[in-house]
């Protein structure tokens, strides 16, 4: 469990936590994904008010098996797909109905 010890900025907490996520996308152990973001945020000079706040509770050598974000359009396309699929169904279902009656 990744968890901060005092309060962060949102953004600078949403930064910091997607940084991690995707060290652990990269196949890195829980504990090296976190010294890696920590490492990345101290060479652009962030605040250690954030990225020293982060800590791992639980066994840092565990590696969580993740993927990297697709694209959102790809979601979006897919919802659209299933929507027009749904509209489609709905109007043959009607057209049928009607040429029975």
């Amino acid at each position: 469990m990744l968890a901060t010890r005092w309060r962060v900025e949102d953004e600078a907490a949403a930064r910091f936590v997607e940084q991690f996520y995707g060290e652990l996308a990269a196949g890195r152990q829980a504990a090296d994904a976190l010294r890696h973001a920590q490492v990345v945020f101290i060479a652009d000079r962030e605040s250690p008010a954030t990225w020293a706040a982060f800590t791992l509770f639980g066994d840092g050598a565990v590696t969580i098996p993740l993927e990297t974000p697709k694209p959102r359009f790809l979601l979006a396309f897919a919802v659209v797909c299933l929507l027009a699929g749904a509209l489609y169904m709905v109007i043959v279902r009607r057209a049928r109905l009607r040429a029975k009656n």
